[in-house]
């Protein structure tokens, strides 16, 4: 009998356990950098200690710019474009020196290659140093953060 209470008693270990990390979902501290850039005639570039920003897996983009908006003055004007359910969410009006005019929009790419745009419309690959950058097929508010994200914003024209 005592043999049957251990068995069990370590089977609702492993269950409890199982279940205790799956109510963590995939969110998980990050404790690398992030890199943002904005294109100009000089490039302004910030970079941000994910672990000091207190950033998690679940944390977007757009989470990064709030962020750099609190600690370090960047300023940045988006509008939602009625897309969330597809991954547009937020759509960049304006962010430091860019300020699109006519036929312009701020161009959005990182380094994050399963979130890069594959459709016809997708601006070329960018290379920013020794970083390849896609142009996104998300938006700034659905790219979600990984340690060492690469986020490089500049004005495109169509």
């Amino acid at each position: 009998m005592k043999t049957f209470n251990k068995k069990l008693l370590a089977l609702l270990l492993v269950v409890v356990s199982v279940f205790a990390f799956a109510g963590c979902g995939d969110s998980y501290a990050l404790d690398g950098q992030a890199k943002v850039i904005i294109a100009g005639t000089t490039d302004k570039t910030y970079v941000v200690d994910l672990e000091q920003a207190k950033m998690t897996s679940q944390n977007t983009v757009l989470d990064l710019l709030g962020y750099l908006c609190e600690t370090q003055q960047l300023e940045f004007s988006a509008s939602a474009n009625g897309s969330g359910q597809y991954g547009y969410s937020a759509f960049l009006t304006s962010i430091g020196q860019l300020n699109p005019q006519g036929n312009e929009y701020i161009g959005f790419f990182h380094n994050k290659k399963a979130d890069k745009d594959v459709s016809e419309w997708a601006a070329d690959d960018v290379t920013v140093g020794e970083d390849t950058l896609y142009y996104s097929g998300l938006g700034i508010g659905s790219v979600k953060l990984v340690d060492d994200i690469v986020v490089y914003f500049k004005v495109l024209s169509y």
